[in-house]
């Protein structure tokens, strides 16, 4: 069901996102991401959320662990960067309002550490005077407003997921060695 929401998305986010979307259609998407290899509990991936607010975290942590999610909580900055380090989410979901270094720093952080630069990062605030673009600038995958729906939430989570995967494979693509002269198919027009 696609409906109304209030994103904002980075340039890349945007055009790979909506590639995915041209090309599959939304039920094929939800098969693609319960498809991925789960870790060892049976999830589908690992999201650290970095929230200062216990309600809030709580709220969230319940939604994604129903949603087949494995989560981890931080509820400050140092927290937040101790944890991308070590434990090497496949998403952070970033307050911007944080005790001990707030959201922007954070993210900034991660995305000067060569080792987690790639995490997707997903930015949310409910403060008024934020500017979403501040968030996209420093790097985020996107940003949501507080207080946000429960569908806003789980499109944005799988959207970056879907993003960073494809993103993922271009990288390994890339990085592989050309074929050798014996992996060239021949040409079916014969010798050229």
């Amino acid at each position: 069901m696609y409906g109304n929401y209030n994103i904002y998305f980075d340039y890349n986010f945007v055009k790979t996102y909506i590639t995915h979307t041209i090309m599959i259609n939304q039920n094929t998407m939800q098969a693609q991401l319960q498809a991925q290899p789960a870790s060892a509990g049976g999830t589908r991936a690992r999201i650290l959320i970095v929230e200062d607010d216990r309600d809030t975290m709580n709220w969230l942590t319940i939604l994604l662990k129903q949603n087949n999610f494995e989560t981890l909580g931080a509820g400050d900055g140092t927290q937040a960067m101790s944890m991308v380090v070590r434990e090497r989410p496949d998403l952070v979901i970033l307050d911007i309002g944080l005790p001990a270094g707030n959201g922007i720093f954070v993210l900034e952080n991660i995305r000067r550490n060569q080792s987690i630069q790639l995490t997707p990062v997903i930015v949310w605030s409910g403060a008024p005077a934020f500017r979403p673009q501040e968030a996209i600038d420093a790097g985020a995958s996107c940003f949501l407003p507080k207080p946000c729906t429960n569908e806003s939430i789980l499109h944005a989570v799988e959207a970056a997921l879907l993003t960073a995967a494809h993103n993922k494979a271009q990288l390994a693509a890339a990085a592989a060695p050309p074929p050798t002269p014996t992996e060239v198919p021949a040409s079916p027009f014969g010798r050229m």
